[in-house]
């Protein structure tokens, strides 16, 4: 399934419209919670002739949250509540 971006960008004629996802959740432990330190890195790339990256400033888009659960990004938090669903729910699947 291909990200795609709502902000493309063309270089030397080369549009550069989909993302690349490098995702890492890892828990945070705290004295009375577990919170959750998100870093998302999304790369802008192009596949009409093969796969290029735009591995460049513009190109890359990085997101990263401490815990991202006090973040107060409204946006990150839901986002990161639907892919703790789904984790649980293939752990559910898989009777882990």
């Amino acid at each position: 399934m291909a990200i795609t971006t709502n902000n493309p960008v063309t270089v030397d004629g080369v549009t550069y419209n989909k993302f690349t996802v490098n995702l890492a959740v890892s828990p945070l432990i705290k004295e009375d919670d577990i919170g959750a330190s998100v870093s998302l890195l999304l790369t802008k790339y192009n596949d009409d002739n093969g796969i290029k990256l735009l591995e460049t400033q513009e190109g890359r888009v990085p997101q990263i949250f401490y815990d991202v659960f006090t973040s107060g990004d409204a946006d990150a938090i839901q986002a990161t509540q639907e892919i703790m669903t789904s984790i649980q729910n293939y752990i559910n699947k898989k009777g882990l």
